[in-house]
């Protein structure tokens, strides 16, 4: 049992799972859960991952701790391997290592082609690259001493030549604006030379080799820089300097310099704003606010130890942090100084544990891949140390099992120096020291139920392992992280066997068979691959008589916008100094006309950015994740262009459209929107921003052909058909009856025709006898996201005595689709309810808007009420047992769905067609008090086909013709609905919102000649398809 107070931390090669207490520390104080794992993975380093659950989500951290005296293991400055001025992924830039122990990501870089690092790097004392003029920026410094310091250092290098000669070099193998500064590039930069282009057509580059100047170019394309010298260029003024001050043959120095001096300096790597001074958390600055992924560097108080940090965000269930909650953590991590490094998708670490030959990725990227960065921090084996045994690792693919289901173990090991040995399995002794099995040819097989203890012994190591093995298979269910993909994505699957108490282990995958419904994709070793088709299908699972399937959505549905003059667009500028605006250009990529932004960012040292601002006059389809929109430049620049969006909560979004103006001419650019976003959202600005002060530019670009990306709605499964399910014998209703009680749909507990708990109290409790009933509120896809203070209310409550039944009732699943949806949030949850299963008390968990069935997990039995109005639970005690049974009513409201009738209602994305749901993107809502519905969905319910009715961008008008021909149109933003025989006033005007054309539903249906009744009790209307009779 896992307890909310207790905290343990194992440091070595076993972790434990770990909850903390509220009085922990000032920062843990802010968090409900800690999970904390800590391992050695090299000599003198340590790494900790560390997972938070609070208000603000998840917090997931991973630091590693190096002794920078441990002669053991070495640090180092890596790079791409073709140069600095391109970038690599992490995992890439470790291929130059031999078995590198740890690494992340450094400094920032500059969007441009070529790349280019942003601030200073020193390998074993000789400059690589200068430090820049980034203001509040400073460095990573490890001296000769293996003493790290944060400080910031000068670009001080300077060329001499024989006739006296001195040149101050403005930039050191990194770029500059149209390189009108003098540049040294050397072969730390790449194999060749920028050559002339564009706005520096003039480049001047003076090729020395061995110091002798060996050619001197203008205005030529790139040439090779020598592997023994260096090319030193220049455009604009400091272009005529460089050709009037060198002549061929003349011999030349180049002076790389730094202040302080480079002399005392290891090594020394760029950075970002120090966060932390002496123990004190610095004010935030602009390049800290806000919460995002963060990667950080410390250094404690004595100087000899590096702290290397990343916290993820930018992901469903982790948000990141700002600057001073990052110092906080820098600082609880033992860091007496710490400096913010390159953040966002950049940040990334990798670690490699002990046995392992290569890293893996320690960190969630929030890009869902690596991004290619500039350089990294690496740690690795010292190749001068020793290679003697130094312990060895048990491994096996799961600790829960099935009887007779076997697995291989295998056994690594590691040297003194955490390098890999290899180990022959066949001189591996293995014995049982608790429970029954046996291990043959490396694979354990287990025998009877129960805890299963192995021990593997080589030489005079010995490592233990324990395993939980379960009953037969009474069911199986299939786990997939997500349910929507791309094409050509890849999805990983797993198979779970569940026993008959709901204890799951996983299946071998190639023992399963596999079925896709519409042959969308491929199966593979574990692992779906969907392909170029678009659509909803099925994947099916089959094992030992068992059976489970999970929808899924391939590829998307995309929804052209009206053209963006339709949106009222404003220009902004921040700060008040950038001056522009917006306009109309006759010139469109996709309409005839588009969007023209103007901005100029010279006369500010701020980030500049200029907007183009929607206010809330756009709106997104429902379920949106991705938008599209044609951009137009007339020249290059570094700049970044975003948009932003509002979800249905307030909060703002900003997606990175593209970063740095790389094009001329018409270029696609697309930004992904969060997951689990929720609706309504708006598109409020399009806009490009440049933080830096030294690339200040003016310049036009045009925007046009928006689009928006949606998903293909999942097809539903019946419980039978998703699988996982057990028949459990407290499912029906007792011969003897004690007490009974009813669940309502809407999740009212009655007894008595009493009310006891009610969901307009959001939570709470009631307690009769031996039974305890919690009422909780996940209707916003999760507890915390729908109020957040449940979860120390529900800690609070399982810290008491419990009664012997526990009776759980939620609107919504745990899991699946309609679930939570923060997957972590899912299982703690879960876990919490399995610690009551595991002393003994009867769990049970109702919930709405899902199948109906009953699902065993740990010990808990979920049962599904479905989604329809009319079911209702009843349960009953018999005894000191809990009983339950689901029960069907025909009426939904004041409306009875058997009926031969159209059902809408306010807020549903579907409707009922003569008993039968049909999905929509769309929902109906309220205006000036009436109901507005959309006409699209509303027309196919009335049988007219999707060809009949028909958009008109350019005078946003909807025109529907109708099965008798009669041709009805309807106006943005007009009281009148229009046929070809009559014109109606509607008392509110038509409006898009959703991505669809909504109008009043009354004037609509007299249009359209068909009767309707409103039930106001619960919002829905009903449509008649036979003409009225008046």
């Amino acid at each position: 049992m896992v307890s909310w107070k207790t905290k343990i931390i194992t440091i070595g090669l076993v972790s434990l799972l770990t909850l903390c207490s509220l009085a922990q520390n000032a920062l843990a104080r802010d968090y409900l859960y800690e999970s904390r794992k800590s391992n050695t993975i090299g000599s003198g380093v340590v790494h900790d991952n560390i997972l938070r659950f609070g208000e603000s989500g998840w917090l997931h951290m991973n630091v590693v701790k190096v002794d920078l005296n441990n002669d053991k293991s070495e640090i180092d400055l890596i790079q791409s391997s073709s140069g600095v001025s391109q970038r690599e992924t992490l995992g890439k830039m470790l291929e130059q290592k031999t078995h590198p122990i740890a690494a992340i990501n450094a400094d920032y870089f500059y969007v441009t082609n070529p790349d280019s690092p942003l601030g200073v790097m020193i390998r074993k004392g000789q400059l690589i690259s200068d430090p820049g003029t980034a203001q509040d920026f400073s460095s990573v410094i490890i001296t000769k001493e293996m003493k790290a310091a944060i400080n910031s250092l000068q670009n001080r290098s300077f060329i001499t030549t024989e006739n006296d000669i001195i040149l101050s070099v403005g930039a050191y193998n990194r770029i500059n604006w149209n390189y009108a500064s003098i540049t040294v590039l050397d072969s730390n930069w790449g194999s060749k030379t920028p050559g002339a282009a564009g706005e520096y057509s003039d480049l001047v580059e003076v090729i020395v080799k061995d110091d002798i100047v060996s050619e001197i170019r203008q205005s030529l394309p790139s040439t090779d820089i020598p592997h023994n010298g260096y090319a030193i260029i220049a455009s604009g003024e400091n272009g005529k300097r460089l050709k009037s001050s060198f002549n061929l043959g003349e011999r030349v120095k180049v002076h790389p310099q730094t202040a302080p001096s480079l002399e005392g300096i290891h090594l020394a790597v760029g950075g970002g704003t120090p966060i932390l001074r002496n123990g004190q958390v610095l004010p935030p600055s602009r390049h800290t606010n806000g919460s995002q992924p963060r990667t950080a560097i410390g250094i404690n108080r004595e100087g000899n130890q590096l702290i290397m940090a990343t916290v993820d965000g930018r992901h469903h269930s982790y948000q990141g942090v700002n600057g001073e909650v990052m110092a906080r953590l820098m600082m609880e991590a033992g860091s007496y100084d710490a400096i913010m490094m390159d953040g966002g998708g950049s940040t990334t670490m990798m670690i490699r544990n002990p046995g392992e030959a290569i890293p893996h990725l320690a960190n969630v990227p929030s890009d869902g891949s690596q991004r290619r960065i500039i350089n990294a921090l690496a740690i690795s084996p010292n190749p001068e140390s020793g290679d003697n045994i130094g312990g060895i690792v048990l491994e096996a693919p799961q600790s829960n099992l099935f009887k007779n289901n076997g697995i291989p173990l295998n056994i690594k090991g590691y040297d003194e120096s955490y390098r890999p040995i290899a180990i022959n399995n066949s001189d591996v002794s293995y014995r049982i020291l608790e429970g029954s099995g046996r291990v043959e040819d490396g694979k354990l097989i287990p025998e009877e139920s129960g805890k299963l203890v192995v021990e593997a012994s080589f030489q005079d190591f010995r490592e233990q392992k324990e395993f939980r093995i379960l009953e037969d298979v009474a069911a199986i269910q299939i786990n997939a992280p997500v349910y929507k993909l791309g094409h050509n994505e890849r999805l990983e699957l797993a198979v779970e066997g569940i026993d008959f108490r709901g204890n799951r282990a996983l299946l071998d995958f190639d023992r399963v068979q596999w079925t896709d419904e519409k042959g969308a994709g491929t199966f593979r070793n574990g692992y779906y691959m969907s392909g170029e088709w678009d659509g909803a299908t099925v994947l099916r699972a089959a094992y030992n008589g068992h059976a489970a399937a999970i929808p899924v959505a391939v590829g998307s549905q995309r929804s052209a916008m009206p053209n963006l003059d339709n949106f009222k667009p404003e220009f902004i500028g921040y700060p008040d100094a950038v001056k522009g605006n917006v306009r109309i250009a006759s010139e469109g990529k996709v309409n005839n006309s588009s969007l023209e932004l103007t901005y100029d960012f010279t006369e500010s040292t701020e980030t500049t950015a200029a907007y183009i601002s929607f206010g809330t006059n756009l709106a997104l389809p429902s379920g949106t994740r991705e938008i599209s929109i044609w951009a137009h430049a007339k020249e290059t620049a570094p700049h970044w262009i975003r948009a932003q969006v509002k979800d249905g909560q307030g909060n703002n979004h900003v997606l990175d459209l593209k970063r740095g103006i790389d094009w001329t001419g018409w270029q696609q650019l697309k930004g992904n929107l969060p997951n689990n976003i929720s609706s309504p959202i708006n598109l409020e600005r399009i806009y490009v921003v440049e933080p830096e002060p030294f690339f200040k530019t003016k310049g036009t670009l045009k925007f046009d052909g928006l689009e928006a990306t949606a998903p293909f709605s999942l097809p539903k499964l019946s419980a039978q058909e998703a699988g996982g399910r057990i028949q459990d014998a407290k499912n029906k209703e007792p011969e003897k009856i004690d007490e009974r009680w009813t669940i309502l749909h809407d999740n009212t507990l009655r007894q008595n025709g009493q009310d006891l708990l009610t969901h307009s109290q959001g939570y709470g409790t009631q307690q009769s006898g031996q039974q305890t009933f919690i009422l909780l509120n996940n209707s916003n896809d999760g507890l915390r996201r729908t109020n957040y203070q449940q979860w120390p209310w529900l800690k609070n409550l399982l810290s008491g005595n419990m009664s012997q039944n526990v009776i759980v009732i939620m609107p919504k699943p745990i899991w699946g689709p309609l679930g939570f949806s923060d997957e972590l949030e899912a299982n703690l949850f879960n876990e919490q309810l399995k610690n009551l299963a595991e002393n003994g008390k009867n769990v049970y968990v109702f919930f709405g808007n899902g199948s109906v069935g009953t699902e065993m997990r740990d010990g808990i039995r979920y049962i599904g009420m479905g989604n329809d109005a009319g079911r209702e639970v009843h349960l009953y005690r018999s005894g000191d047992e809990v009983f339950y049974k689901v029960k069907e009513q025909q009426e939904i409201g004041g409306h009875q769905e058997g009926l031969d009738g159209i059902l809408f209602g306010v807020g549903l994305q579907h409707y009922t067609i003569n008993g039968e749901k049909v999905l929509m993107d769309a929902s109906p809502y309220i205006k000036d008090g009436r109901t507005m519905v959309p006409v699209r969905y509303v027309s196919a319910a009335l049988g007219i086909p999707d060809e009949n009715v028909h958009w008109d961008g350019e005078t946003e008008t909807v025109s529907i013709r109708t099965n008798e021909g009669i041709l009805l149109q309807v106006v943005i933003g007009s009281t009148q609905l229009k046929s070809e025989e009559k014109v109606m006033e509607m008392d509110t005007t038509a409006e898009i919102r959703q991505g669809r054309t909504f109008v009043p539903i009354s004037r609509f249906a007299q249009m359209m000649d068909v009767s309707y009744t409103w039930d106001g009790s619960d919002q829905t209307v009903m449509f008649y398809s036979s003409p009225s009779s008046n």
